[in-house]
């Protein structure tokens, strides 16, 4: 079998040749940098490290490392995969003191005197912090903080909409993948909603929205997951003859427990999970949902 056909099989519940494996095909399946750079240095592989995703410092497996791992799956990127850098062009950069790597070329954190270091939004505010000694950064900014009602979140929320240029680029990137490897595409879409009021809101301030105010957090999820399916019906057309999976996410669990009640989930989160997947399930029946949870 080759890759593709491997894990269409495997999501299909039929037997494969050997066991499919996935190495680094989503974020949340991704390698750390700075585990990627000493492993391609044991393999003895010569390559620089690719720093795609700047949020949790992943590096982009290249086929060469895909391949001698095993790997039977290849993400393709939305344009900008964290923080809305994009990752159309590259420049090189030294990183945790003695990695020569390419980083996304709007990628310009701070070093501050005690060793953090900030990234800031396009109004020069802090968005995420990294602490000293840290491999991955934090986001320190909650826009709809101070949003008290649904009047208050329809002046605060706007949903920004796929561009043109992202579709373009995803599909040029869906079409290369497809063309130039044998491997199962996995479309990385998100469309989160747990995680996306805990960003939106700020973590506590969230949960406690959740369970006070549940009016206006269903106001919120409306909003978001019109957008959602806005741009699904936009891109998924596009490029379902090739890829293979659509990934959501929404991390529903802590290290011991659900993060919510069930009863909260079913109420709360379930009817939003709901509509985004059977879109996908109804539309596009060739493609599977990968729910990262």
């Amino acid at each position: 079998m080759t890759s593709r056909e491997r894990i269409v099989a495997a999501i299909n519940h039929r037997e494969t040749d050997e066991l499919p494996i996935d190495f680094g095909g989503m974020r949340s399946t991704g390698i750390s940098i700075v585990a990627y750079d000493k492993l391609v240095k044991h393999l003895g592989i010569k390559e620089e490290p690719k720093l795609y995703d700047v949020f949790q410092q992943l590096a982009e497996p290249s086929l060469a490392v895909l391949d001698r791992m095993g790997g039977d799956v290849v993400q393709a990127h939305r344009l900008c995969p964290a923080f809305g850098i994009s990752i159309e062009k590259w420049k090189k950069m030294r990183i945790y003191g003695d990695i020569d790597a390419l980083v996304p070329e709007g990628y310009a954190p701070v070093k501050n005197p005690d060793g953090t270091q900030t990234i800031f939004d396009e109004k020069g505010e802090p968005f995420a912090s990294m602490p000293a000694g840290g491999y991955y950064f934090d986001i320190v900014q909650a826009p709809l903080k101070d949003v008290e009602t649904i009047e208050d979140l329809e002046k605060t929320f706007k949903y920004v909409p796929m561009s043109q240029k992202e579709i373009d680029f995803t599909v040029a990137e869906v079409k290369r993948l497809y063309e130039e490897t044998d491997k199962a595409i996995l479309y990385p879409f998100g469309g989160n909603i747990l995680e996306a009021g805990e960003t939106d809101f700020g973590f506590e301030r969230y949960m406690e929205l959740l369970l006070l105010e549940p009016e206006l957090i269903h106001a919120y999820y409306e909003k978001l997951v019109a957008g959602y399916l806005a741009d699904l019906e936009k891109i998924l057309p596009k490029i379902a003859p090739y890829i293979n999976i659509v990934q959501f996410g929404d991390d529903l669990g802590s290290q011991d427990s659900l993060l919510v009640s069930r009863g909260t989930y079913r109420e709360m989160i379930f009817p939003y999970h709901s509509k985004l997947f059977h879109y996908v399930q109804e539309h596009f029946p060739n493609l599977k949902v990968f729910l990262h949870s």
